[in-house]
């Protein structure tokens, strides 16, 4: 027989209840800090004819939902009343958080060994024992950061296990990750007034700096709930001897979460090679303009000279780069097999592809005005146009992360 709907939530939700009771005992559960009165308030605000539809939302549910919540006592009397339509619709947050009410939990995770091994008790094999963080303001206990609760498990369990496939096709629950190790960041009764994003990365800062524990606030990857592979790959490793500086720039973006630092991870490989582009130019026309007498050819030098200091501006250097590693014709080729980069291209209309020119001109200006619209951009500067990590596309960032490979495999280093 086939488990189907909000029992087996409520199977998932008793399995979590067991986990969270090793740990901390009932006492500690954070749904008990919900202001109950704000959450009925918020549900009966809920839009019952919402324009946006969601999966599994049954309208005819709110209806009901709006009827019975005036006797609903706590959130764990409530969630036999719901359905996967209603979390997907009204509970969820972005990628990986939970607004209810006033109640805001957010998935977060240590960024370092030290951190996880103060935080989390125990061996890979062993049960998890979870410590927190109590978070005060002016002595009222505000939130914690400790191991996710049950309402934010029950809210994202499709994301983090293959539970849909057991709803609909029947077989064995299976974890994608390990619940005993979830951490989140709970805010207990914010008042809607607050940057909830701008208090979470402020506490986060704080417990960098004045607890020496050092977390992230992270999103739960689409392919979480998907088996995964035992593929096998075959790799010729080259031999070509390529500069460690910028390899390293490349590779850092893999470990960048946020999109404007993995783009600017790729545009310091093009950075490394500005002064080396600009110095070979200049040599070479040095050379050039040696006539056959030994004679120096002044009238070539001085222009040189000129475009040398010219090109030490930085949008200068970058169009040089480009043009020296032949990036039009290189990128002419990419997009006529890749129909998605083509067709980006095409619909922000980011690069001329006429001529050479054109093209390293408007690339050029394309690359360095994101660089410093990320770099450069001032809070309250009227005209500023600051690029979010949220708003950057991450074909502009696939973009450039194909252009600095290009770079690094043609500046091949010189032994």
């Amino acid at each position: 027989m086939k488990v189907k709907g909000i029992a087996f939530y409520l199977l998932m939700i008793k399995y979590t209840k067991q986990i969270n009771k090793v740990q901390k005992g009932d006492e500690m559960h954070e749904e008990n800090y919900i202001n109950m009165e704000k959450f009925k308030k918020w549900v009966l605000d809920w839009d019952e004819n919402p324009k946006d539809l969601f999966p599994y939302l049954d309208m005819s549910i709110i209806k009901r939902i709006k009827e019975i919540i005036g006797s609903v006592n706590s959130i764990e009397d409530f969630l036999p009343n719901t359905s996967i339509g209603i979390f997907n619709r009204y509970f969820k947050y972005k990628n990986a958080s939970i607004s209810v009410g006033s109640y805001y939990e957010t998935l977060i995770e240590p960024s370092d060994s030290k951190t996880y091994k103060k935080i989390i008790k125990g061996f890979e094999s062993e049960i998890k024992h979870i410590g927190k963080i109590d978070l005060y303001k002016n002595g009222k206990l505000i939130g914690r950061i400790n191991e996710m609760t049950d309402l934010w498990w029950s809210i994202y369990i499709n994301d983090l296990t293959n539970n849909l496939k057991i709803m609909m096709e029947g077989g064995t629950f299976v974890h994608s990750v390990d619940p005993q190790k979830v951490l989140t960041l709970k805010l207990f009764d914010v008042d809607e007034n607050i940057n909830t994003d701008e208090l979470i990365e402020k506490i986060i800062f704080q417990c960098s700096n004045e607890l020496n524990l050092n977390f992230k606030a992270v999103n739960i990857d689409e392919l979480n709930n998907t088996e995964g592979l035992n593929l096998e790959f075959d790799l010729e490793v080259s031999e070509q001897k390529l500069e460690l500086e910028p390899l390293m720039y490349f590779n850092s973006a893999n470990s960048n979460t946020l999109k404007t630092m993995k783009y600017l991870s790729y545009y310091q490989v093009l950075e490394y090679f500005y002064r080396t582009v600009n110095e070979e130019q200049f040599k070479q026309t040095i050379k050039d303009s040696i006539q056959t007498n030994g004679e120096i050819n002044f009238d070539k030098v001085m222009p040189a000279v000129k475009g040398f200091k010219e090109n030490l501006k930085e949008l200068d250097s970058l169009k040089l780069l480009l043009k020296v590693e032949n990036i039009y014709e290189k990128f002419k080729h990419w997009i006529s097999v890749d129909n998605e980069i083509n067709d980006y291209i095409v619909e922000k209309n980011i690069v001329n592809l006429s001529n050479a020119d054109k093209f390293y001109k408007t690339l050029s200006k394309e690359i360095y005005s994101t660089r410093c619209s990320i770099v450069h951009s001032k809070k309250n500067i009227e005209g500023d146009t600051f690029i979010s990590s949220e708003s950057l596309s991450l074909k502009q960032i696939l973009i450039l992360k194909q252009i600095s490979h290009w770079v690094i495999k043609n500046r091949v280093e010189n032994i």
